[in-house]
């Protein structure tokens, strides 16, 4: 399918379950844009990630903290997801499973939408250098700021704080 395409495509570099400090410190640098277009993730550390090595990101709005963490049209682009009638269906359990994994089979009338997305909002990226750049460099500012582990410790620890008064 696509996946198989793109991992043939000499420019598009694909990598999957990338845990290790060494290639993280070579992957993020080493490429131009951020591509996560999930339907299941909670939070999202991997853009934050790539974020703090300056990559715009393209993610789906779906119902996660993506939408919080990447400023549609600013650190990055989200692909319109959340307000689909793909979405609802899913949100309402109308999803199918398939074997112990509970992970429901994406339409194809999805996968067509999500695919054409895909292409308009990279292609968008891959051909203005100065957007990349300008979302990269928000996105930096975002993961250094927004999400940096000095700001998350500072709330921790007030909320760690206002807990011992009770």
């Amino acid at each position: 399918g696509l996946f198989k395409k793109a991992k043939r495509m000499k420019k598009v570099n694909i990598f999957q379950n990338v845990n290790d400090k060494d290639k993280l410190n070579f992957y993020y640098p080493n490429n131009d844009i951020f591509v996560f277009p999930t339907l299941e993730e909670n939070f999202g550390f991997t853009p934050i990630e790539a974020m703090g090595f300056g990559l715009p990101v393209v993610a789906t709005d779906f119902k996660t903290a993506l939408p919080e963490i990447v400023e549609d049209g600013k650190s990055g682009i989200l692909i319109k997801y959340r307000h689909t009638d793909f979405a609802k269906c899913i949100l309402n359990g109308e999803e199918r499973y398939r074997s112990r994994n509970i992970k429901y089979e994406i339409p194809k009338r999805l996968h067509k939408y999500l695919v054409k997305e895909l292409v308009e909002k990279l292609s968008l990226l891959i051909e203005d250098f100065k957007l990349r750049k300008k979302m990269g460099l928000r996105g930096l500012k975002i993961a250094r700021t927004k999400f940096s582990f000095d700001r998350r410790n500072k709330l921790l620890k007030r909320v760690y704080e206002e807990a011992l008064r009770f």
